[in-house]
């Protein structure tokens, strides 16, 4: 398909600051909800999306793939995780 990646929520999710539940959770986003997405991990295990700055300074948030169903993510570049906390 064509169109800007992006991802749909099939669960309810937390957004964290990082791929994983040592990070913090900037919050929850219900089911349906649609984010853009702009990376993904290196094990491709979690998206990248675009939240806010007003929420996170770097514009980032990461959540699990498996509970998202993906659209036009194929070339997406992976994005190395920060530091865990």
């Amino acid at each position: 398909g064509t169109g800007a990646p992006a991802v749909i929520t099939i669960e309810p999710i937390n957004v964290r600051s990082g791929p994983g539940n040592a990070f913090p959770s900037y919050g929850t986003v219900p089911i349906g909800s649609i984010m853009a997405v702009v990376g993904v991990s290196p094990d491709g295990e979690y998206w990248v999306v675009n939240i806010p700055s007003e929420i996170a300074a770097d514009n980032r948030g990461w959540v699990p793939a498996r509970y998202t169903d993906a659209q036009n993510t194929s070339n997406v570049p992976v994005v190395q995780p920060p530091a865990a906390p």
